[in-house]
């Protein structure tokens, strides 16, 4: 679907596609997410990568069937607060963005096990990160990090950690617990 098709979608057309459980968006030139897709309950997997979008809507929370969500190369600036009631997610990648923090809520997220943060602006990670204890993967390259809070050694299931390309002068001694740790790169 192009994005010609994709505006010529009425209301009606996209209330008629509430079955809808897979939705691929990407690279659609889009600055927002349309308004009908907020529409679509039924749906796991959003892609809305490769476009222009610069924020979620608050009313993202009514996609409460969401799983993964993939929102990579945008222009994203900061999450919705509703974001943290999407507690099925379980695969997040916000690559290449403009995110400068990330909210204290994703500790709430706590059926995640894959976070991609990668090419992003963040300074700090809040101490929340550590409540996502199914977590296996999480990538943090290229960001502005300068440390990792101690709450990370309680991401038990964490077997990937890229941390490469940001400002760290150490690590949290907390590390040493992660046992599943498989690759990390610093």
């Amino acid at each position: 679907m192009d994005k010609a098709q994709l505006e010529a979608l009425t209301g009606k057309s996209w209330t008629e596609l509430k079955t809808v459980i897979e939705l691929y968006l990407n690279d659609k030139d889009l600055i927002t997410l349309p308004k009908a897709v907020i529409r679509l309950s039924n749906l796991h997997y959003l892609n809305i990568s490769f476009n222009n979008i610069t924020e979620l809507p608050e009313t993202i929370d009514n996609l409460k069937k969401l799983s993964v969500i993939m929102i990579s190369n945008n222009n994203l600036q900061r999450l919705p607060k509703s974001m943290s009631k999407l507690t099925n997610l379980h695969y997040l990648d916000f690559e290449d963005n403009e995110l400068k923090r990330l909210p204290k809520f994703i500790g709430k997220l706590n059926k995640l096990t894959y976070l991609d943060l990668s090419l992003n602006k963040l300074k700090t990670l809040p101490t929340s990160i550590g409540k996502l204890k199914n977590l296996e993967k999480l990538y943090l390259c290229c960001n502005e990090l300068e440390e990792l809070p101690e709450k990370i050694g309680k991401l038990k299931n964490l077997s990937i950690l890229k941390l490469y390309g940001n400002n760290l002068k150490k690590l949290p001694n907390s590390i040493i617990e992660l046992q599943e740790l498989l690759n990390i790169l610093k």
